[in-house]
């Protein structure tokens, strides 16, 4: 079992404490010690190591974890005794008298535990941190008590921790010298083994993985006549967790697709299996769904990430599973809002925990450019009356918003000729039916996680084209009478209100009888809005809505 640090944490959790003092007396004081621990060095006695310790267990769908004090079985001991400092009060911790704490599998090989705090929650575990971000002040002291003189053995002991240098569970640790000794790290990275005097080559090894290694590969201690020596190691777990994209930098047109990659090795050799954790922008994931660039992340069966639809977004961390030779593939879909966006993907280890290994965990950050070259709001109509008599003319059918926000779109995105490019056009709803507004492409519209729009200037500012609102009126006579579209293709539009003057229900503007308007979004996809245009026909492959 790997342990992470506070530092090793990438997020906090909220957890309830309750008291879980296991198979023994707790006095809470900031008076003087009692007798026991006045004697605590006594010839009885022997000090011992110990560490805080971060155990869990998974019962019934739920995870069950505990906070304690790790410290070793010693053989012949009768009974232990834990002096800790809280950040609230001086505790002492004693096992009962005559026989020590019951060793657990659960809790560490060789080694005893005795609760401090616990909780639980829904399974997997998210591992904690041991100290509790540093609510325990002091080092933690303890002895193991005998009925008569303390024996004269020796003791070869340490930690275990892994690259993070946090405490590694499972590593056994073989002594070679006058009396051979083995052992097995606990939740808190100790070991302990009592030994003959002497000198000693201790070696550790993690068993779960094929060729381990540790850092240093062995030490040589020397244990004097009823003293100990200390051997403290790194386990380097190898899992690796490489990440690839076809491309860094993707243009903001809603139309690029870029593929990607997360492969899982173990030293050099595929990991099949792996459950790695997908994190888009950690530092602001609510960015990702409005402000920010939006990029859909979409695995072999269609979009994982966001997750609900554009009415419902849930943008929080999803797990995926690499295959059988330790792969996972997968494709962006980029919108249209330029800037910066950064996707992580980190491993959990085969207990359900994020690997602490710092090659577990891989970040890659996408650039989102401006279309270029742009075109400037205020000659949208410009561009859109030199279309005149122009085949590409009789493609645009205003009466139909959502084929009508696409053409211009794929045009914006591949057609430069046009002068299109770098604006966007996204498609909402009014109280009449389906409108289409137009905006740079840098715009970003501040949107709520469900979708909806919010009053700004940048919206405000942009342009809108509501068939429902077209009556001709003001115009020249002989187009007076014309559909929106007939017009449109004649290049006899020369006014499009802005969507302040839409909403509102200005008057006063050729062509447009405006009624007062609210605007929302009214597809359930990840389209427009800064998210992707959808493609007409087949999608392309790696699309995903």
């Amino acid at each position: 079992m790997r342990l992470l640090s506070s530092v090793g944490l990438r997020r906090l959790r909220s957890v309830l404490v309750l008291s879980v003092v296991a198979a023994g007396v707790c006095v809470m004081s900031a008076a003087p010690a009692p007798a026991s621990m006045a004697s605590a060095a006594s010839p009885s006695s022997v000090k011992i190591p110990a560490n805080f310790a971060y155990v869990d267990s998974v019962k019934a769908g739920r995870c069950y974890w505990g906070i304690g004090v790790e410290f070793p079985t010693v053989p012949k001991a009768i009974s232990y005794t834990i002096d800790y400092y809280d950040a609230l009060y001086h505790a002492w911790e004693a096992t009962g008298t005559g026989v020590p704490i019951p060793v657990s599998d659960d809790l560490g090989h060789g080694m005893n535990y005795l609760g401090i705090t616990g909780g639980g929650g829904p399974a997997p575990c998210d591992a904690g941190d041991a100290s509790e971000g540093g609510r325990f002040t002091k080092p933690i002291k303890a002895w193991a008590h005998f009925p008569g003189k303390a024996p004269t053995t020796g003791v070869i002991e340490g930690v275990i921790t892994d690259e993070d240098g946090n405490p590694f569970a499972g590593a056994i640790v073989t002594a070679s010298g006058p009396k051979g000794a083995t052992a097995v790290s606990g939740p808190g990275g100790l070991y302990y083994m009592t030994v003959d005097a002497g000198s000693y080559r201790v070696v550790p090894e993690d068993t779960s993985v094929k060729k381990s290694t540790a850092t240093p590969t062995d030490r040589t201690v020397s244990v004097p006549k009823g003293g100990s020596a200390e051997a403290d190691f790194k386990i380097n777990s190898g899992l690796q967790v490489t990440m690839d994209l076809s491309t860094t930098t993707a243009p903001a047109s809603g139309f690029a697709i870029v593929k990607g990659a997360i492969t899982t090795t173990r030293y050099g050799k595929p990991a099949p299996g792996v459950t790695v954790q997908l994190d888009v922008d950690q530092t602001d994931p609510g960015a990702a769904l409005t402000t920010a660039p939006k990029v859909a992340v979409c695995g072999p069966g269609g979009r994982i990430w966001p997750e609900g639809n554009l009415t419902d977004l849930d943008g929080k961390a999803v797990n995926v599973v690499t295959d059988a030779t330790g792969r996972y593939d997968f494709t962006l879909t980029v919108g249209t809002v330029p800037g910066s966006w950064s996707l992580d993907a980190w491993a959990f280890t085969p207990e359900g925990k994020l690997d602490t290994n710092l090659d577990a965990t891989d970040t890659k950050v996408l650039t989102v450019s401006s279309v270029t070259p742009t075109t400037l709001l205020g000659n949208f109509l410009t561009s859109l009356e030199n279309l005149k008599g122009q085949p590409y003319a009789s493609q645009l059918n205003p009466q139909n918003p959502v084929n009508f926000s696409y053409t211009l779109a794929a045009w914006a995105a591949t057609e430069s000729s046009l002068n299109f490019s770098g604006l966007s056009f996204s498609v909402g709803s009014g109280a009449d039916g389906q409108d289409v507004v137009i905006a740079p492409a840098t715009t970003q519209f501040d949107i709520t996680s469900k979708g909806e729009l919010k009053r700004s200037s940048s919206l405000d500012n942009s342009l809108i084209v509501d068939p429902q609102e077209w009556t001709g009126n003001a115009l020249p006579k002989s187009i007076a009478d014309l559909s929106l579209n007939t017009a449109m293709q004649g290049g006899g539009v020369h006014y499009l209100p802005t969507v302040g003057q839409w909403v509102s229900g200005a008057h006063g503007i050729k062509g447009w009888s405006l009624k007062p308007q609210t605007l929302s979004i009214a597809f359930t996809t990840l389209a427009w809005w800064g998210w992707a245009y959808p493609p007409p026909g087949t999608d392309p492959s790696g699309y995903c809505q």
